[in-house]
């Protein structure tokens, strides 16, 4: 009997044992423990986060979240405080990204640095600034952008305005009045006129700013970061990026890639998808339609506004191919006026390793 009672008092024993040491564990993945990250801790001060390094993969930058105003709403879902616009990120460089633009600072000190600077020769300085590389300049001179259709301000002698039409839809104008002229209604005149639809973001500040000769005003969306990397303002631009980004990328797939280029221009808003062999746009005729093969991947870039003169496909060959022989079928089949309506005048072809880059396009001459 007394042997039975210590066998049970050891078994009690070893059973107190196991419970407190239980206590040692580690919480288990998901069950509802304290987080480590002290980050999530609300201690209702308002953080303040460090501009981060770009991504090393220049193909899946912030750009890709939002490259047109009709990817606004698909982008606002995005949880990520990164901003979406290819602006925003300081693509394949290690620079920095930099802080927001700060719109009313920047105009004073422009104006203030630049005070015999013509209208148009502000504009041209404003497109060399980080902040503005993605705008360029609209040459008119009886339309107004941002502004009503029907707005036909008096006292106005030169003007000039550039507009990013990539990411955010902003413009800043400098006009110069005629002689005579109250800047100051004039400046209320073209902020009464701004049109709330110009962009279906509905999210676009307006500031202008009247000094001695000239006003400014800018329709911007705030928080606008520098660009920093490779920006392409032609089509032939693409055949440095497409070197460029192969040599970094060595492996890549062609979609990416053209996404890249998509994000990285100021030609015209374009989307990218893959091909397969067969009929493709640019190749060929109605009456006779030309069958594109002898590649294991592709992909196209092209305007989201058609009819367009600008087209660039990127084929990878299979090892053993015959390039040459590739390249003559693209040239043989190449339709310059594959839109009926308007031409392109120029066939570009690059290759580098098994990839060949084909545009075609309209170039000064």
């Amino acid at each position: 009997m007394k042997k039975l009672i210590c066998l049970l008092l050891s078994l009690m024993l070893i059973v107190t044992c196991l419970t407190a040491c239980s206590g040692g564990k580690e919480p288990i993945a998901g069950s509802g423990s304290a987080s480590s990250d002290t980050g999530s801790e609300n201690t209702g001060a308002e953080s303040t986060a460090s501009p981060s390094k770009p991504a090393d993969d220049p193909g899946k930058t912030p750009a890709d979240a939002y490259t047109s105003t009709e990817d606004a709403g698909r982008a606002s879902e995005n949880t990520d405080t990164t901003s979406d616009d290819p602006a925003n990120t300081s693509a394949n460089t290690d620079t920095p990204a930099g802080e927001p633009l700060d719109m009313e600072a920047f105009l004073g000190d422009l104006d203030r640095a630049n005070p015999d600077k013509s209208a148009d020769a502000l504009c041209d300085l404003m497109l060399e600034d980080p902040y503005f590389r993605l705008f360029v300049k609209q040459r008119t001179t009886d339309y107004y952008p941002g502004l009503d259709y029907e707005f036909t301000p008096e006292g106005v002698k030169t003007f000039s305005c550039i507009i990013d039409y990539m990411s955010s839809n902003s413009i800043v104008y400098v006009i110069v009045p005629e002689e005579g002229t109250d800047a100051k209604a004039l400046a209320e005149s073209f902020e009464k006129a701004v049109d709330p639809y110009w962009t279906r973001e509905m999210k676009l500040k307006v500031l202008s700013r009247v000094s001695d000769g000239r006003i400014f005003l800018a329709i911007y969306k705030d928080g606008l970061m520098p660009f920093y990397g490779e920006l392409a303002s032609e089509a032939r631009d693409f055949t440095e990026m497409f070197h460029n980004y192969l040599k970094e990328h060595p492996d890549t797939a062609l979609l990416p890639m053209l996404e890249y280029f998509s994000s990285h221009q100021k030609i015209a808003e374009m989307g990218a998808r893959e091909v397969q062999e067969g009929t493709l746009t640019g190749f060929g005729s109605f009456e006779e339609p030309a069958e594109i093969t002898g590649f294991s991947e592709g992909a196209v870039l092209e305007p989201m506004m058609s009819p367009n003169t600008f087209i660039c496909y990127a084929f990878r060959l299979p090892e053993g191919a015959d390039r040459e022989a590739f390249v003559k079928m693209l040239n043989d089949n190449a339709n310059l006026v594959w839109n009926v309506c308007v031409a392109a005048n120029t066939i570009i072809i690059e290759n580098d390793g098994d990839c060949i880059l084909f545009m075609m396009c309209s170039e000064s001459r």
